[in-house]
């Protein structure tokens, strides 16, 4: 438009407008539909597993001498020491463990029954949210750094004791909404999930085997696209590891009931269930932020005390 001017204060985030008087009412309207509060998205995410572990152990060892002809002694043995005591015995035996001994009159184990069964049931729930700006990115991330040694190397025949790197492990949530006129909400979306596993033997060349630590990684990237409030699967993992072993006697560890008197037994079996889900919610308005964090308040019980009402 002719004879106007319009200069950007950013510091007083202001615009000084010089105008006649109808222009002025022109550019005014025009942005006061232009400037609005950018909508903001609350980013939900769940993570649910459930692992699942049993095993069971059984078998018999037993020791025996007999005698072969006139001057000749058979001896036979099915993992069980010539000298065991049943003191000795008992020790080795891990707690919870059932086992019942034949002794002979000097206390020396000859027969030897175990069976052991375990089982356990893990649950994680991780449930990250993150408020954002629609079009910006936004990351959160909830764990802890996990120390892992480096080693040891050896140049020139000197050796050079590593150091500790750390490792960051709990839920890390990275997100970038786009949201459309239509309600609908694109992401792009990058979870992952960390957790501190058990200890390894590592064997390094000229040196003696090391326990290193493990780490157990589950991780989602893709694009998705949703309505505002819906939920939407994200992943879904199902692994079942099942482990039979057997041992003993050559052909009579097979035998179909008898065959457990010659040898032991081992089943594992592990199961995991594991489901990534993702609801993204548009905040229009000041109203709405206010009922979105006061439901977030009702869901952590435990800080609802302590954060003051709006």
């Amino acid at each position: 438009m002719e004879e106007v001017r319009i200069v950007a204060d950013a510091d007083n985030n202001a615009l000084l407008i010089w105008a006649t008087s109808q222009n002025y009412e022109r550019i005014v309207t025009t942005l006061q539909k232009i400037d609005v509060a950018p909508r903001q998205v609350l980013i939900e995410a769940t993570i649910a597993e459930v692992t699942l572990t049993g095993n069971l152990q059984y078998g018999l060892q037993w020791f025996f001498n007999n005698e072969v002809g006139k001057n000749y002694t058979g001896t036979g043995s099915l993992g069980l020491p010539a000298d065991l005591t049943l003191t000795n015995a008992l020790k080795s035996i891990p707690t919870g463990q059932f086992s019942y001994a034949i002794t002979d009159s000097n206390d020396i184990v000859k027969t030897l029954l175990t069976a052991l069964a375990s089982d356990s049931k893990v649950k994680v729930l991780s449930s990250p949210q993150v408020m954002v700006v629609d079009n910006q990115q936004a990351t959160i991330r909830v764990g802890t750094q996990q120390p892992v040694p480096t080693g040891t190397s050896t140049v020139n025949n000197v050796t050079t004791t590593g150091g500790v790197t750390y490792k960051d492990t709990g839920v890390f949530l990275e997100v970038l909404p786009r949201v459309n006129s239509g309600g609908i909400v694109n992401m792009e979306i990058k979870q992952e999930v960390i957790d501190v596993g058990p200890l390894v033997a590592v064997s390094q060349a000229g040196s003696t085997a090391q326990q290193e630590r493990t780490f157990l990684q589950r991780s989602v990237t893709s694009k998705v696209t949703v309505k505002s409030g819906q939920t939407l699967v994200l992943g879904g993992l199902i692994r079942d590891n099942r482990t039979e072993g057997q041992s003993g006697i050559p052909v009579l560890y097979k035998v179909p009931v008898v065959g457990a008197l010659f040898g032991s037994t081992n089943e594992q079996v592990d199961r995991t269930e594991l489901i990534v889900l993702i609801t993204p919610r548009v905040v229009q308005n000041t109203e709405e932020i206010d009922a979105v964090t006061d439901e977030i308040k009702r869901k952590m019980r435990a800080v609802e005390a302590i954060i003051p009402a709006s």
